[in-house]
């Protein structure tokens, strides 16, 4: 894998059809990065969230899926743009 995005996005997708549920659609509900954080969050920076934020709509506009399921649209809504 080349983010955990897909990784936790597959290993959804692995876990319902373990369960018999291969067809189901995930939705991801909420995703994102903090921009800002306590003292002890030194990743919560306001780069690190332009480029998670970034990255991720690149990723999804592509539509190339996940490893699981390629050429799949993932829905996912993007939480917190800004604290």
């Amino acid at each position: 894998y080349y983010n955990m995005f897909d990784a936790q996005l597959d290993a959804v997708y692995n876990a319902l059809e373990a369960l018999g549920y291969d067809d189901l659609e995930v939705i991801v509900s909420e995703t994102g990065w903090p921009s800002a954080g306590d003292w002890d969050e030194a990743g919560a920076t306001i780069e690190n969230a332009e480029a998670y934020n970034s990255n991720l709509i690149q990723h999804l506009l592509s539509n190339t899926g996940t490893p699981l399921r390629p050429n799949q649209r993932i829905q996912t809504y993007i939480f917190a743009l800004f604290n």
